[in-house]
């Protein structure tokens, strides 16, 4: 049977954590811009929402139970403080600034948000 380690070098894990949460990419992670905001929106927003993002088929893919929370969702996305964290930027600001907006939609039948590029919403209502 092969050690964790064994399995973490031959790319079995996307990306490995190193000590202090700094994360560097195993060999064969996608090099994206939607992994990278996945990736940063769990370092900025994940820990303290108890939510998690994910890049799936170019989305952001946001998961956890605040997001069941209508009411609580839309606290946290709308203002810049949330559970006493000063984020700096409200979530809603800070993915329009990225280029990216928020849409309610549901993945293997659980709530989630799937942060799309602006340019794909834009040709929609088109």
């Amino acid at each position: 049977m092969n050690s964790l380690r064994q399995l973490i070098d031959q790319g079995i894990a996307p990306v490995r954590t190193t000590m202090w949460g700094k994360q560097e990419p195993a060999s064969h992670a996608q090099n994206c811009p939607c992994c990278a905001m996945a990736m940063h929106y769990n370092n900025i927003y994940g820990n303290i929402t108890n939510t998690h993002a994910e890049c799936v088929d170019g989305q952001v893919v946001i998961t956890g139970s605040l997001i069941n929370n209508p009411r609580e969702w839309t606290k946290f996305m709308e203002r810049r403080m949330y559970l006493g964290v000063d984020f700096g930027m409200a979530f809603i600001e800070w993915a329009e600034s990225l280029g990216f907006t928020p849409v309610l939609s549901s993945m293997n039948g659980a709530v989630c948000i799937m942060l799309s590029p602006i340019e794909n919403i834009d040709s929609d209502k088109k």
